[in-house]
């Protein structure tokens, strides 16, 4: 006699009697063959999803904390933001996040993995969709929060404090989000072991790049000037460097692509602000080598689009 599993896997033509032929079209059309793959693979997706929109949101709830704590209440209120009640600015702030998460970001989600194959595509949505998403609002609320502790002419050494939990607890949150997505989007790609490893290892000296960048800031200065803004917008423009895929052995047709988005995104903005700066507000000790590596990798990227093929 055999089992449920033994006979749903079993040929048709391998039945002796119209009556075990029969069973086993009853058992096909309760189980179906590929139930068991679909349902498991479809598991792992939802789960992926919900880690992916944990990461996403976590930065934002968390740059949205800071925010209200610098600014400071009293009696439930945000003085800086014309007596606002803390409640109401987290009801509007929960209200948005729902809004976004069910009317954009699942759909847009849903016709991504309807449409495209991540295994296949040149590019990553959910890096894409990080950004937008996650690291716009959470550096626009860095910046308010500048903005307004720039206007209320707080004690030096007050501004110092909150500028620095921006850029060692704030900013850090944000990059590592950005660098988990991309991690998943790695992990479904059709990549060699030793090529993932080395993507990734590249990652971690571009978030260090962009963690100096940021660090800039604390100088008394640039803080109080509107160079505080170019930092922060040269920033988030090099997180979408991570929206391209790149390229491999069977992607070699993608190097010539991700070296110019490389160049355009990353290194040649970084190395402007940075002797823009320089320039400005004088040389300060151990900062001229973050320009000088910028620069060497400019040199270092053409060498490389002079002969794509060999990347």
């Amino acid at each position: 006699k055999l089992s449920c599993r033994e006979s749903a896997s079993r040929p048709p033509h391998m039945y002796n009697s119209a009556s075990q032929r029969s069973v086993h079209n009853m058992e096909l059309a309760m189980t179906g063959p590929s139930s068991r793959p679909l349902s498991c693979g479809s598991l792992r997706l939802v789960i992926f999803e919900i880690v992916q929109w944990v990461t996403l949101f976590i930065p934002t709830i968390l740059t949205a904390h800071q925010l209200v704590q610098n600014l400071g209440t009293r009696d439930g209120t945000l003085p800086r933001l014309y007596g606002a009640p803390v409640g109401t600015f987290w009801w509007i702030f929960g209200c948005a996040a729902l809004g976004v998460s069910l009317f954009i970001y699942l759909p847009t989600k849903y016709m991504v993995h309807r449409r495209l194959d991540p295994r296949k595509q040149t590019w990553r949505p959910a890096v894409l969709l990080y950004n937008v998403f996650c690291g716009g609002p959470c550096f626009a609320f860095i910046l308010l929060g500048t903005k307004i502790l720039r206007e209320a002419r707080l004690p030096e050494d007050d501004k110092s404090r909150m500028y620095d939990e921006a850029v060692y607890f704030a900013t850090p949150v944000i990059v590592f989000g950005l660098i988990l997505t991309e991690w998943f989007c790695k992990g479904r790609e059709d990549l060699a072991s030793n090529v993932r490893a080395e993507n990734m290892i590249s990652d971690f000296l571009t978030v260090y790049d962009m963690l100096e960048l940021v660090a800039a800031g604390r100088d008394v200065e640039v803080y109080e000037s509107y160079w505080i803004y170019a930092v922060y917008a040269v920033a988030f423009l090099s997180m979408f460097k991570f929206v391209p895929r790149a390229p491999s052995c069977d992607y070699n047709h993608l190097a010539r692509p991700y070296l110019l988005v490389n160049l355009t995104l990353h290194e040649v903005p970084y190395c402007v602000v940075r002797i823009a700066l320089i320039a400005l507000f004088g040389l300060k000790q151990g900062k001229l080598i973050y320009p000088l590596k910028n620069f060497l990798a400019i040199v270092f990227r053409m060498y490389q689009l002079h002969d794509p093929t060999d990347f």
